[in-house]
């Protein structure tokens, strides 16, 4: 499975949404109608899956930017360095974190 779905309050990677939503872990004998998966994913998911053998049977809404920014600064850039940095300082060193020249990296 490819493509993951909440269901349950939980995150999985199904095949089948009914299976999925019944928590069915048997054979699965639902028709492709009972299959099919609706939600939003992002198009290297979508490709992923067609390579892998599924089939789009309809496509609700397709969002598509022409323009992608990778600049330093951006809108979460200080949320994600703050909280990464509490979370590393809370894990301690790495193991192969031996001497003081290594924790300086």
């Amino acid at each position: 499975p490819v493509l993951p779905a909440r269901m349950n309050n939980k995150l999985m990677f199904l095949l089948c949404r009914t299976c999925g939503e019944t928590l069915n872990q048997q054979c699965c004998e639902y028709s492709n109608e009972e299959r099919a998966l609706t939600g939003t994913w992002t198009l290297d998911e979508i490709k992923k899956a067609v390579e892998k053998g599924y089939v789009i049977l309809e496509m609700f809404e397709l969002w598509e930017y022409k323009v992608a920014t990778f600049e330093i600064g951006g809108l979460f850039t200080s949320f994600i360095d703050k909280f990464l940095k509490l979370k590393q300082e809370a894990s301690g060193y790495p193991s192969w974190c031996l001497t003081d020249q290594d924790k300086s990296k």
